[in-house]
């Protein structure tokens, strides 16, 4: 499979995971009202495989960062393993219901290294116009707005919405740089 192709797959599942967002509200809500074991299986399921994709699509800025500064592969690998562990440590509570109290704990004190983690992020991505295209800029500020809602704690669900908006720039921005690639290839090919 060509560079490209990986990074296109990998774009597919950043809008994937974002899709499954709202199913996975949907499925916390009624997991939490209901307790039935099918929608608790479910929801665990949909929650595990959005991370899945959603790391994956980080991943594809891993690899787009090896090729230029390395600035921002320490932040996303950060990033990839919180967000891993707030998945996990969020449906503790449909398996261990004795934890609740403990998970949602846990979940508050995370918010603050996550929202640092995006500002830093939101900053290094500012500087790689040059790499990325123009949208960068405006990328890293929302990620810059999301990361200080998140690290406040109280105002995370703004941070959580802030930062949806930025990981559809970032989808913009892969898909931007995936054309800029295959127009590279093209022309090495037709080239003289």
């Amino acid at each position: 499979m060509k560079y490209e192709e990986q990074l296109d797959w990998m774009r597919i599942l950043g809008i994937l995971s974002m899709v499954f967002i709202p199913a996975i509200m949907v499925l916390d809500f009624i997991a939490g009202k209901t307790h039935t074991p099918f929608i608790i299986g479910l929801d665990l399921v949909l929650s595990a495989v959005a991370t899945v994709c959603y790391s994956l699509f980080l991943y594809a800025f891993i690899i787009i960062d090896r090729k230029f500064s390395g600035r921002l592969t320490t932040i996303l690998w950060l990033t990839i393993i919180l967000g891993a562990l707030i998945t996990v440590v969020g449906n503790l509570p449909f398996v261990l219901p004795k934890l609740q109290g403990v998970s949602g704990l846990i979940i508050i004190l995370l918010q603050v290294p996550i929202g640092i983690l995006l500002i830093l992020f939101g900053i290094r991505i500012r500087k790689m116009t040059a790499e990325l295209g123009p949208l960068a800029r405006t990328c890293g500020t929302v990620h810059i707005v999301a990361g200080a809602l998140a690290a406040s704690i109280i105002l995370f669900f703004f941070g959580a919405l802030v930062s949806l908006a930025g990981d559809i720039y970032l989808i913009l921005i892969l898909g931007a740089y995936i054309k800029k690639l295959r127009a590279s290839t093209d022309a090495q090919v037709v080239g003289p």
